[in-house]
């Protein structure tokens, strides 16, 4: 443990009995900082601990002022790769969830940032290299973070679009040329002529594994059908959103709604609802249905009642994808952030990157060479 007497903070390393105890509070402390989304919840981070953890080695500090948790740094370290690099990450990465960030109870953002950093370097022993990412620009670490006590590289992220949800969905429909072309409404009447299908928003645990299991067979198959990269069908994350679902369903947290033709699942939206905020986490489309739109669809029915239920705002979460832009214009920017251990291993680890990304600058101005003309003949 350190201790600051000018600040009166004390940070230290979790063990892994504390961390399995600190629910409440850290739940609490989140409630009551600026970076409180469903994403650093103590279920999310414990759930992926638990299912993740494999070799890696907790590093989850706590800042305390005269007892009270003030701050949270939800990081662990990754272990060394064949290179011997050893990754500090925020936990559950893999995941890759929108919105990391460390949790300081609002006021206190400055002295908690720095005494975190300045016990990290403390330790520079454990880690080689931090490697953060999906950070907000506000985000509290990379507002209070201090070059000069820790000199990193910081990089955009891929953007979340996002919908400010005011008015009704019709007027917004309406106000926006893209919807009015694509003619959703009309496309939602067609779909439900056919008498078998129906539209399920699950309510209990039973009906919510059954969905999920729905969920995670049509991401397969899109999965295959255009040749995904994902790893959201793996055994460990199915493990994850089961394990989370029965932390957060009664909670109303989690949402999942699904369309079915029959018995067939056709599209599955899953979702998390916090504070007055739905967030759009992962979609499931059956390619056989592609042709009636049933992805716009489904996601014109959650919308339609996030409208009617009053909600601030509907987020996308992170990506590019066509579909979203239908919806909206507007844009959260996240970015990574980097920097080295000061230690013989970090210096390598920089030295290593720097001749890499020289390297990849050589071959990119390479491609862009024209070549060069063939002499005559």
């Amino acid at each position: 443990m350190t201790s600051l007497p000018e600040g009166g903070l004390s940070v230290q390393i979790a063990t892994e009995d504390e961390f399995h105890a600190l629910r409440d509070d850290w739940n609490d402390l989140l409630s009551r900082s600026a970076s409180d989304n469903f994403f650093l919840r103590w279920e999310w981070i414990h759930t992926w601990w638990e299912i993740f953890r494999q070799e890696r080695v907790l590093l989850v500090l706590t800042v305390r002022k005269a007892g009270r948790l003030v701050g949270i740094a939800p990081f662990y370290v990754e272990p060394a790769s064949l290179l011997g690099e050893r990754r500090l990450r925020f936990c559950s990465d893999e995941l890759n969830p929108d919105y990391m960030d460390v949790i300081v109870e609002k006021g206190l953002e400055r002295p908690v940032v720095r005494d975190v950093i300045s016990f990290i370097i403390g330790r520079a022993a454990v880690w080689d290299v931090i490697a953060l990412d999906n950070l907000l620009a506000n985000s509290i670490l990379l507002a209070n973070l201090n070059r000069e006590d820790l000199p990193y590289q910081q990089g955009d992220s891929l953007a979340c679009p996002y919908l400010a949800i005011k008015g009704t969905v019709e007027e917004h429909l309406k106000a926006r040329p893209p919807l009015r072309e694509f003619k959703i409404e009309k496309k939602l009447r067609k779909l439900f002529q056919k008498e078998t299908v129906r539209y399920v928003l699950v309510g209990d645990l039973e009906s919510f594994k059954k969905g999920l299991d729905d969920l995670f067979f049509l991401h397969k198959l899109r999965k295959d059908h255009v040749g995904l990269r994902t790893n959201f069908a793996s055994l460990d994350v199915q493990r994850f959103h089961h394990k989370l679902g029965a932390l957060c369903l009664k909670s109303g947290q989690v949402e999942l709604r699904l369309l079915y033709d029959g018995g067939i699942p056709v599209d599955a939206h899953y979702s998390f609802r916090y504070g007055n905020k739905l967030f759009q986490y992962q979609q499931g489309l059956n390619m056989a249905y592609k042709n009636f739109s049933v992805g716009a669809i489904a996601l014109y029915l959650e919308l339609r009642e996030a409208f009617a239920n009053g909600l601030s705002e509907y987020d996308m979460l992170k990506g590019d994808e066509r579909y979203k832009f239908l919806w909206t214009d507007t844009v959260r920017c996240q970015y990574w952030l980097k920097a080295y251990a000061p230690t013989p291993r970090g210096s390598f680890c920089r030295a290593k990157d720097n001749l890499s990304a020289g390297l990849r600058r050589v071959k990119a101005a390479l491609r862009k060479t024209p070549a060069a003309p063939s002499p005559p003949v």
